[in-house]
């Protein structure tokens, strides 16, 4: 028997089940084989080395941490007492203490590289490093014939600038007539990019509180990473009674005003979808004052007061507040770092990892000429920083990593973007296949402007403080038919804990683009939204975004920190575009399952399995989303929201509210199938 409510239900749309009812061979262009062997500085001489002086990398003792090895020369060696432990550098890690034999010999590889290479040869016996490999591409992709195969042997190449692969009128890094340039592993070892170094030579620093202590000279980082997991940033375990007063917060204890380095702390905190970080200028008393530009940032928001930062969530980055095993602090002004171990952590042998570099791999094309053809496959792209928010500026977020920096002015056009630690603009027919994005301390992969006919498969990205991917900016609303991000493939990638440090950001961030095809991801633990499609609410009614396809993703346990965010997201037009087949569950305690926010139209939402959201499984409230077709989803979530009326001309029908679990054939289907595809399993693990 049908409950009033139920019929209600039903009368808007809405139906109630009830229970039970082959590798290329080496290739040279044309009068290039020659060159190829003839010697050449590599990374020698004016080009620098990538580690230290002239023989960091090619020595077994130098790298991260090691006795005389440096960070790209200009940077002090991060040592305890003397001289350091070469044994618990990143370098020693990678096994640069045995000096390379030859590499395996491949068939199919064109180059060989390997993180202690020099030279020009590039060959099993005299590999070449990763920039020498780089510039030994330019002699030979002139005129391709098959696919030229840049082959990177397994350990930890110790990145001094980012790794940069250009298109140019002078500089060509692309693949030519069709055919790839190929960065990948040599074997089952894989290679790291890193951007960190090591810090060893740890001492016992305060036995009542177990706090070990380390030599960091000139060390800036927001991040750290001990046996190959991230450390926490030393934190409070609530917000110290602070509310908020002129400038800044009172605190309900003094206790702040004892603290040391006191411009180091940072009062961090949330609302709704918003995640504010600010660094205190000074403390008097119980009176915290924030510095500026950020307070001031954070407190210019249109509409009243609703979204300023007045609410503090825990306070930062002090030596006093090193009190749990796993957290960190590192006095810059003294050269020092202070950890407190975890359970089970030997601070005599643990590697312990700090990033420096703000990007590790940086593409870079004109519009008109990209760079293009070039395959990244196999490789760990790790340890990278982002400082920004440590200065005046701090964080002060709009919505997913787009920052409020221009008082008085809220146009797309002057938000800034939350860096990448890999960035990639103008490209086309690039292709990031099998390779880990880790311990990243920005957000993970970006490609932009003029960027067509990439494809992101078969990916792990895993530890990162912002978005995972993301996909098109927010200022090209209305960019010329040339600079469109058209084509673009997101598939089979495995994406677990982003938003590690910044709530705000979405796991997947897309903005103005055509033709993205967004299927078979699996999203897992993320502060915020999961997938977030589209920007400039209503206010871009001639937005050429469309025909994005979002469709068998699964997308599991987001908004764990934030609210008014969903499995999936968007944000103005998007005509022609359909997001379907997805499952969508556990968005705690306060998501929704589907989203269309205001200029959200002319989409598709059908056949989205949605389970256990907290809030809603549906979010519509604005008139201002509208022409969308919302049917044949089905839900455990009775709770929906569908405002506007017969204006927003939806369709608005056959979507099932489950009880007792009873989930109809459909749905369980579309749970098998959603996420992963077989032969992309394994990521998982």
């Amino acid at each position: 028997m049908q409950t009033a409510r139920d019929k209600a239900l039903v009368a808007i749309g809405v139906l109630v089940l009830q229970a039970p009812v082959a590798c290329a061979p080496d290739v040279r262009a044309p009068g290039t084989a020659a060159a190829a062997g003839t010697p050449a500085t590599g990374l020698a001489g004016a080009s620098g080395t990538l580690v230290g002086g002239a023989s960091a990398l090619a020595s077994g003792a130098g790298g991260l941490g090691g006795g005389g090895g440096s960070l790209g020369g200009s940077e002090a060696s991060v040592t305890s007492g003397g001289g350091g432990q070469a044994g618990s550098s990143v370098a020693g890690q990678a096994g640069a203490a045995n000096p390379p034999v030859g590499l395996p010999p491949d068939a199919s590889c064109s180059l060989y590289v390997s993180h202690d290479g020099a030279g020009s040869a590039c060959t099993p016996t005299a590999p070449c490093s990763l920039l020498g490999a780089r510039d030994a591409v330019r002699r030979l992709n002139a005129n391709m014939t098959a696919d030229l195969q840049v082959c990177l042997a397994g350990g930890t190449y110790l990145l001094s600038e980012p790794f940069e692969l250009l298109e140019s009128a002078t500089t060509h890094d692309s693949g030519t007539n069709g055919f790839n340039v190929v960065y990948r592993a040599l074997n089952n070892e894989p290679p790291v990019l890193s951007g960190g170094r090591a810090i060893s030579g740890f001492t016992l620093h305060d036995a009542a509180n177990h706090v070990f202590q380390a030599s960091a000279p000139g060390l800036t980082a927001r991040q750290l990473f001990v046996n190959g997991q991230r450390a926490t940033r030393a934190r409070s375990r609530n917000n110290m009674g602070l509310t908020p007063i002129e400038h800044g917060f009172r605190s309900s204890t003094a206790e702040l005003s004892k603290f040391k380095h006191q411009n180091h702390i940072e009062l961090a905190g949330e609302l709704d979808w918003r995640h504010y970080r600010c660094p205190v200028e000074s403390i008097t008393g119980t009176d915290v004052r924030l510095q500026d530009p950020c307070w001031a940032l954070s407190q210019d928001v249109p509409g009243g007061g609703w979204w300023q930062f007045k609410e503090v969530g825990w306070v930062e980055n002090a030596y006093e507040l090193l009190d749990e095993p796993g957290e960190f602090y590192i006095d810059a002004e003294q050269g020092q770092i202070f950890y407190k171990p975890r359970d089970g952590e030997d601070m005599a042998t643990a590697q312990v990892v700090a990033p420096i570099l703000e990007t590790l791999v940086r593409g870079q094309g004109v519009v008109g000429a990209p760079l293009h053809h070039v395959v990244f496959r196999g490789l760990t792209f790790s340890h990278a920083t982002w400082n920004e928010p440590s200065t005046g500026l701090g964080y002060t977020s709009w919505q997913s990593g787009f920052l409020h920096r221009t008082p008085g002015s809220y146009s797309d056009y002057v938000f800034a973007v939350m860096p990448s630690n890999l960035t990639f603009e103008a490209v086309d027919s690039l292709r990031f296949e099998n390779n880990r994005f880790e311990h990243l301390g920005a957000s993970g992969l970006d490609l932009y402007r003029a960027s067509s006919n990439n494809t992101l498969v078969g990916n792990r990205f895993d530890d990162i403080s912002g978005r995972a991917i993301t996909l098109g900016h927010i200022d090209d609303a209305d960019a010329p038919e040339a600079e469109m991000l058209k084509h673009n493939t997101i598939s089979n990638n495995f994406i677990t804990h982003s938003g590690v440090e910044y709530r705000d950001c979405a796991i997947i961030f897309v903005g103005y683009t055509q033709d993205t095809l967004i299927e078979h991801n699996w999203l897992r633990y993320g502060p915020y939204t999961g997938i977030s499609l589209g920007w400039g609410w209503a206010s871009h009614p001639s937005s050429k975004a469309s025909r994005n396809l979002i469709r068998w993703n699964r997308i599991e346990d987001f908004m764990q920190h934030t609210f008014d965010g969903s499995g999936v997201y968007a944000l103005g037009i998007q005509r022609d575009s359909s997001v379907d087949h997805n499952y969508i569950h556990t968005g705690m305690p306060r998501g929704e399952g589907i989203f269309p926010d205001q200029g959200a139209a002319y989409m598709a939402w059908q056949w989205n399995v949605i389970e256990d959201v907290g809030w809603q499984w549906i979010h519509d409230w604005s008139a201002q989303a509208h022409h969308n077709n919302i049917s044949h989803n089905i839900t455990n979530q009775p709770n929906f929201e569908h405002s506007g009326g017969a204006d927003k001309h939806d369709i608005f029908e056959d979507n099932r509210i489950v009880e007792n679990g009873q989930w109809p054939q459909e749905a369980l289907d579309i749970k098998a199938k959603a996420g992963l595809e077989p032969n992309y399993a394994h990521l998982a693990k």
